[in-house]
């Protein structure tokens, strides 16, 4: 850990419960490997993070897939696959979020 409590790896200041008020808010999907980018967490370790599949938290899916991961029908938003948009790099994902979090002010 960093000095200011975040992961070393960690590229930006956002926390689990933001990426995902983000994500639901404008309705589009990051990979685990974009999400545990931004967190300076492993993607293997988003799965525990993230805890009970919900719809909510449906948004983080494989890059693979593009799906999240064990997720049946009735736990992804259903939403989800209305857009092709995948976020896949946690620069895109806090790129992304600073200008949702810009238009949250203004």
């Amino acid at each position: 850990m960093s000095r200011a409590g975040r992961p070393s790896g960690a590229i930006g200041s956002a926390d689990l419960p933001e990426i995902l008020r983000f994500l639901n808010d404008e309705q589009i999907r990051a990979t685990y490997s974009a999400v545990g980018e931004l967190l300076g967490i492993a993607p293997r370790a988003m799965g525990g993070q993230l805890g009970p599949h919900t719809a909510d938290r449906s948004w983080i899916v494989s890059a693979g897939s593009g799906l999240p991961t064990d997720y049946t029908d009735d736990e992804m938003h259903p939403s989800l696959l209305r857009r092709d948009d995948v976020i896949r790099t946690g620069t895109e994902l806090v790129m992304r979020m600073t200008a949702w979090k810009a238009r949250q002010t203004s």
